[in-house]
């Protein structure tokens, strides 16, 4: 019973994360880290196994709220945290998807050659893994190939289309869905990035000139990514909505403290004054981002 408990606590905390704001799913979760730590050294072989994969799980979300709050060397240490974890407990899932964890703070901070590196030791490491993993990671390889300006990424993209195909989104023991929410929009997502990482922009334009269809309402933090990324292509394409599109996910992301997307939005907004500094639409931009309006 107190397995369960604590299970249906990891999946709301998840649930927390994705479909409100990073703060709500922390609160209390460096107590539960503790009490779980001091059950997993009291508890049967077992138990102790069960209480080591929530314990990982805890410590990777814990990374995820670091990283969105752009403390990057905290969220290194808990995803490191959670791959010790994992290892502990002889779950190679759970380890895989840690180092797959890492890899996005690399693909952050523009290091591509790196966080490709860390993907494909995941996908060795996970070579075994539910359908759900490996299409996770390869469309996560697949956006650091597209940084390096590798078409291989097309080639990846199609793998992961077809174990997304093989995937029950059913809940499983190991939560893989449950914590990456992996699925068919993610999957165009990134593969609308990495044409427009390869140069070829008409797709992502045609598919965001409907982007209000296309966003999942229910994820907000997703919700604000794709109305960045869709202000960053439109400027691209010298099309001046990109300011409307830019306020729109500033707005959103500020709401949920989504600092990462917030810095999305500022550097863009930034460009955009030192470009643009008459344009109306650049200064009203300029300043709901600053706090002004």
């Amino acid at each position: 019973m107190v397995i369960s408990t604590l299970l249906d606590n990891v999946r709301m905390r998840f649930d927390l994360y994705y479909f409100t704001n990073s703060h709500s799913a922390a609160e209390g979760l460096r107590e539960q880290q503790q009490t779980l730590t001091m059950l997993a050294r009291k508890g049967t072989a077992r138990d102790r196994r069960l209480l080591l994969l929530l314990l990982s799980h805890l410590y990777r979300l814990e990374g995820l709220i670091a990283r969105d709050d752009l403390n990057y060397p905290m969220a290194e240490t808990c995803f490191q945290q959670a791959s010790l974890l994992a290892q502990e407990a002889e779950c190679p899932e759970l380890d895989a998807l840690s180092l797959a964890c890492r890899a996005v703070l690399f693909v952050r901070q523009q290091q591509a050659t790196i966080a490709l590196q860390c993907y494909e030791a995941a996908c060795a490491i996970a070579r075994r893994s539910s359908p759900a993993l490996k299409a996770y990671l390869a469309i996560g390889a697949a956006e650091a190939q597209s940084m390096l300006r590798e078409t291989s990424c097309l080639r990846t993209l199609e793998q992961a289309h077809r174990w997304l195909r093989q995937m029950d989104p059913a809940d499983d023991p190991l939560l893989l869905y449950r914590s990456t929410r992996c699925s068919e929009q993610t999957l165009l997502d990134c593969s609308l990035m990495c044409q427009a990482a390869l140069g070829r922009y008409e797709p992502a334009l045609d598919y965001y000139s409907d982007i209000d269809q296309r966003i999942d309402l229910s994820m907000p933090r997703r919700k604000a990514r794709l109305l960045i990324q869709c202000a960053k292509l439109l400027y691209q394409n010298r099309d001046m909505s990109c300011c409307f599109y830019a306020t729109e996910g500033f707005r959103i992301a500020k709401r949920i403290d989504s600092h990462y997307n917030m810095q999305q939005a500022r550097e863009l907004a930034t460009v955009l004054k030192a470009r643009l500094p008459a344009d109306p639409r650049v200064q009203e931009l300029a300043a709901i981002i600053e706090g002004l309006q």
